[in-house]
């Protein structure tokens, strides 16, 4: 059944049951558009790494703050992409029809996490055939920030 399918990626996407990274999502399927997802990523998970001995105090700290914004934006790309490769085939989707995560972490503006995420069906099954590694799978991925 559809719900069951879309369990699967949604559990993907929100990490390993047990010891995953334990963010919300949830998913819905509409037939002719495809599935989409929205993950709450939660801003204190995703910027945990934000802890003082990390930054130079003799430099402004924004600056720093907003790289260690684009580096976490950088990761949590690989790890969607990542994730919808290895789960996205199981979500039944017909021809032309996208899959769609919506990803956000939530916090102030210049250190959150914003991300929309699009890929095509005919993407999702060339990557589980074998003809995309997921390297050139990932160049196929559509992202909006």
């Amino acid at each position: 059944p559809p719900d069951v399918l879309l369990d699967q990626l949604g559990d993907a996407l929100a990490g390993e049951p047990g010891g995953g990274q334990g963010f919300r999502c949830s998913g819905v399927y509409h037939e002719g558009l495809g599935a989409i997802f929205f993950v709450n990523l939660g801003f204190g998970k995703v910027f945990a790494t934000l802890n003082a001995p990390r930054f130079d105090r003799t430099k402004p700290v924004m600056p720093q703050i907003e790289a260690v914004a684009g580096e976490q934006q950088a990761q949590v790309k690989a790890e969607l992409v990542k994730a919808v490769a290895e789960y996205g085939h199981t979500l039944p989707l017909k021809p032309h029809e996208h899959l769609v995560v919506e990803a956000h972490s939530g916090g102030p503006q210049k250190m959150s996490v914003n991300l929309l995420l699009r890929v095509q069906q005919e993407e999702l099954a060339a990557y589980r055939k074998g003809n995309l590694s997921l390297e050139q799978f990932s160049q196929q991925v559509e992202f909006e920030e």
